[in-house]
């Protein structure tokens, strides 16, 4: 995991880079479950170990500084392939089915990083 303003400033530096070359990327959030806030807890822990199991060496895996939510960065990873991956981490941590996900596309889901970041809030 990286802290959340490593993770934004690539963020931003993979929207410029999405625009110079015409390449996808997209974010997936992943918010626990109410019953669990503190986010080094376990069920952030399965989170965290399923993650790290399927991420490439460019991923990048981050908590927000403002909500309750993790992000995992995809670069060069469109909707399909993101989608899948997606999948991939449910069925690690399938005991917890309170956990809530999304798929965020750049630039679908807005042209900079807070627009894209809304539908995580």
């Amino acid at each position: 995991m990286v802290p959340f303003e490593t993770f934004c400033d690539r963020t931003t530096q993979e929207m410029a880079r999405c625009d110079r070359y015409d390449r996808p990327f997209t974010l997936v959030m992943a918010r626990p479950p109410s019953w669990a806030p503190d986010l080094d807890g376990l069920p952030s822990q399965w989170l965290r170990s399923a993650a790290l199991g399927l991420t490439r060496s460019y991923d990048l895996i981050a908590r927000s500084d403002d909500e309750p939510v993790f992000l995992i960065l995809l670069p060069e990873t469109g909707v399909p392939e993101a989608s899948m991956f997606l999948e991939r981490l449910r069925s690690q941590i399938d005991d917890e089915p309170e956990w809530r996900f999304a798929v965020l596309a750049y630039p679908e889901d807005g042209r900079d990083l807070r627009a894209v970041l809304r539908p995580a809030a």
